[in-house]
């Protein structure tokens, strides 16, 4: 009789995982704080697949100009730029723009007239600033900063990453992210759909991820 009590008590528990106690809020993204202040971001999903978290950062570069007044930014799968930002000349270029693309590089090299301005593809036309293509096959973009010079420099520039966090989601449906300098999550989209830290829904408690005789189980608190 006791175990059947027992059993029938474990059973109870179990059920208010998808039942009467829980909570909207935990079904779609939200955020938790722990005792040490950490913030965690709660992803429901599918379980056992990834989801596809995109986020926003900038970094503020030296960068090398070459005597046509050109620099080379580069990114990579999971971190795309989406604009380039310097003060000298009040340049931004916008990444989502269309832009060119060719085979190689641009060869910056002296005219007969000793100007530097013989460049890309022997192309003699100097290009006005915010001009921009990227390298075939690359993940390497060429962006124009200043008319051509007799002398190479540097230039200082913010670039804005899109990066992709490809995060696990358990086999209980949610995934979790901590909140860090290197990955702030202030503002983050999730199938499209824009999401900001600030304005994300909080919960006293968080989600749970159990095993229970053998099986993977989902636990919601009162909250």
């Amino acid at each position: 009789m006791k175990l059947a009590i027992a059993a029938f008590a474990l059973i109870a528990i179990a059920l208010p995982q998808e039942g009467a106690i829980a909570q909207a809020v935990y079904n779609a993204p939200h955020k938790w704080v722990d005792s040490f202040g950490k913030i965690r971001v709660f992803i429901p999903g599918t379980a056992d697949t990834t989801v596809d978290v995109i986020t926003e950062s900038s970094k503020e570069y030296t960068f090398t100009v070459d005597y046509c007044g050109w620099i080379n930014i580069r990114e990579s799968a999971t971190r795309k730029i989406k604009s380039f930002l310097t003060s000298v000349n009040s340049l931004t270029v916008n990444f989502a723009t269309p832009f060119l693309t060719n085979t190689i590089a641009p060869a910056c090299t002296p005219g007969s007239n000793g100007i530097w301005s013989l460049w890309q593809w022997g192309d003699t036309v100097d290009k006005p600033n915010g001009y921009l293509f990227r390298v075939q096959g690359t993940f390497s973009y060429w962006v124009k900063v200043r008319p051509a010079l007799q002398t190479a420099g540097g230039i200082q520039g913010f670039v804005t990453y899109e990066n992709t966090i490809k995060s696990k989601i358990n086999s209980c449906g949610f995934a979790t992210i901590i909140v860090s300098p290197t990955r702030p999550m202030t503002t983050f989209k999730i199938a499209g759909v824009d999401y900001n830290l600030a304005t994300l829904p909080s919960v006293n408690k968080p989600q749970i991820c159990r095993i229970q005789s053998g099986v993977k189980m989902r636990y919601v608190p009162l909250n």
